[in-house]
């Protein structure tokens, strides 16, 4: 248990209302890392008692039964009426969270110190994985909880946001099966149909899309946080989390994951081919001008661009960005050669919107000297104005009357 939270609790005590709690509660761990422990099954292969005294004074959010890991180590504990069963709580106790909507199943033996209401648990045109409006559902600004689903979601993600945590890892955070209607835990269980008592009450089926809306969610919670300055990784091997979410090995790989960093450009280095073009690539106008070479300098197989006869030759791949990346650092480079100054060019265009005809550019031109030289292009992606698209294009231009050759090219984005 966090040194801080006994004294917390004991304030927590003397509040009357949900919103003193809160107030106390308010960057109470301002800048410290958060370690929320959730149900899935990879935990079962990931916790020990070396992780247990790795995070013996550290802030420990626990879902549900993963409270009886290690309970002397945790500082809060999140419940609903689901999958509920009582709790035998050693001293020091952690602070109990408990979200419920108006029609939920009866929590016999409860014992929350601060309880939310769900308002609306049956709209799913309003479920925080379908409108992905997270900032609407802070602390500061409403008591009532969105409908996630999912307590994670629903308390858990909001908890941390509160107290000022600069890190989130979770372990366990499987999600679940996808188009499955029961969801799998770390405890042995019975199923909900099942006549046998397991202690476990109130045993929800899920709807068999649920899970896959939740997981194609997590990358905008990514950067939503990330946009307020928290790090989000996870610890699982079978995670349906987005792949954006760094996965690590042990809660300490945390401290080394200070900024986001992404390679973007898929078959940088040209060895994948489909139907005559490099996979992932757009060849345009005229994609049989866009070839692979072998030539004597070069150890593998090389792009060559073909002049277009009065029309550009280009090749390029398009993406979306995260607004979080606004202001971030792009670098990109392309190792290349042309024989004609001017005539190639390793370009990047930032896209206000998908029509966009003005977009602002960054490039870099070969020399035309007919030698390999790396084009290389460090910028920031700009803030003075909302970026939606980026685009990276090898340019042979239309007044080219020779060839060139693209060896690999890169393109790295950090924050």
């Amino acid at each position: 248990m966090h040194p801080k939270t006994p004294e917390i609790r004991a304030q927590l005590r003397n509040a009357r209302t949900l919103d003193e709690k809160l107030v106390l509660l308010e960057n109470a761990y301002a800048g410290e890392p958060c370690y929320m422990l959730t149900c899935g099954p990879s935990i079962k292969e990931t916790w020990n008692d070396e992780v247990a005294a790795y995070l013996a004074d550290k802030l420990v959010i626990a879902v549900k039964q993963t409270y009886d890991l290690a309970p002397e180590i945790v500082d809060f504990q999140l419940l609903n009426s689901w999958n509920f069963q009582p709790y035998n709580y050693v001293e020091p106790r952690p602070i109990v969270l408990m979200e419920r909507a108006d029609d939920d199943p009866p929590t016999p033996g409860l014992q929350a110190d601060m309880l939310f209401r769900i308002p609306d648990p049956r709209n799913f045109s309003q479920r925080l994985a379908t409108t992905l409006r997270f900032e609407d559902w802070l602390f500061t600004k409403t008591l009532d909880r969105p409908w996630g689903p999912g307590v994670v979601y629903e308390l858990g993600i909001y908890l941390m946001v509160h107290l000022g945590v600069s890190e989130i890892v979770t372990m366990g955070w499987d999600l679940g099966e996808l188009n499955s209607p029961t969801m799998e835990h770390f405890f042995p269980e019975e199923a909900p149909e099942s006549p046998k008592s397991d202690d476990i009450l109130n045993k929800p089926r899920i709807r068999t899309f649920e899970v896959g809306d939740i997981a194609d969610s997590t990358r905008a919670l990514y950067y939503w946080l990330r946009g307020r300055g928290i790090h989000l990784s996870i610890i699982s091997d079978r995670s349906l989390v987005d792949p954006v979410v760094p996965r690590i090995k042990h809660p300490r790989d945390s401290q080394s994951l200070a900024h986001y960093r992404t390679d973007l450009l898929a078959n940088g280095d040209f060895l994948q081919w489909v139907n005559g073009t490099p996979r992932f690539w757009d060849a345009l106008p005229q994609p049989h001008l866009v070839r692979h070479r072998e030539l004597e300098d070069r150890p593998k197989v090389v792009v060559e661009l073909q002049p277009g006869g009065g029309t550009a030759t280009t090749l390029n791949q398009m993406f979306r960005i995260e607004e979080f990346f606004q202001g971030g650092r792009l670098s990109a480079r392309a190792d290349a050669l042309c024989h004609e100054p001017g005539k190639l060019g390793w370009v990047v265009a930032f896209f206000r919107d998908a029509k966009d005809r003005d977009p602002i550019i960054v490039r870099q031109d070969h020399p035309g000297d007919g030698q390999w030289h790396t084009l290389e292009i460090d910028t920031r992606v700009p803030t003075d104005t909302l970026i939606r698209y980026f685009k990276f294009t090898l340019n042979l231009r239309a007044q080219a009357s020779q060839p060139a050759f693209v060896d690999s090219v890169c393109a790295r984005l950090s924050k």
